[in-house]
């Protein structure tokens, strides 16, 4: 994966980086034309988002915050082709600030962002941050 004197791990930072800044172009180049990210998020259903609907994805999320939402790389750890990146995800809704950070789990093939596993650290503060209200299933005895 690495190009020049750039480590794996510099690399996927830098693709992330690239993500969170809003580069979407630059972020895409760095991907595998066959990604598709799988979001978890705070209940029990996950969403697939194919490479070429990330652009609308990521537009949404900014839409649904009224353009506030922000994210930052944390950390990467890397282990050959897997790598994991922790990202720091901020957004206000209402006056409110929210914050919530994610685990991605990525792999790579020849040098693109080949799979990508979003997990939210807890879910209680990504719904929080989203505004997401579960009702408990409840169950009588």
């Amino acid at each position: 994966m690495p190009e020049g004197g750039a480590t794996p791990t510099s690399q996927v930072h830098e693709l992330f980086d690239a993500l969170a800044s809003g580069e979407l172009d630059r972020f895409l180049a760095g991907t595998c034309d066959d990604l598709v990210l799988t979001v978890s998020g705070s209940g029990r259903r996950t969403t697939l988002v194919a490479r070429d609907e990330i652009p609308a994805w990521y537009g949404s999320m900014q839409e649904l915050a009224g353009r506030s939402f922000s994210s930052d790389v944390r950390l990467v750890l890397a282990e050959e082709r897997t790598f994991v990146v922790m990202l720091r995800h901020t957004l206000s809704r209402d006056g409110v600030a929210y914050q919530y950070e994610t685990v991605n789990h990525c792999t790579f093939r020849d040098g693109g962002l080949a799979s990508w596993f979003s997990h939210p650290v807890r879910a209680s503060d990504y719904a929080r941050a989203w505004g997401i209200h579960h009702q408990l299933d409840r169950k009588s005895a």
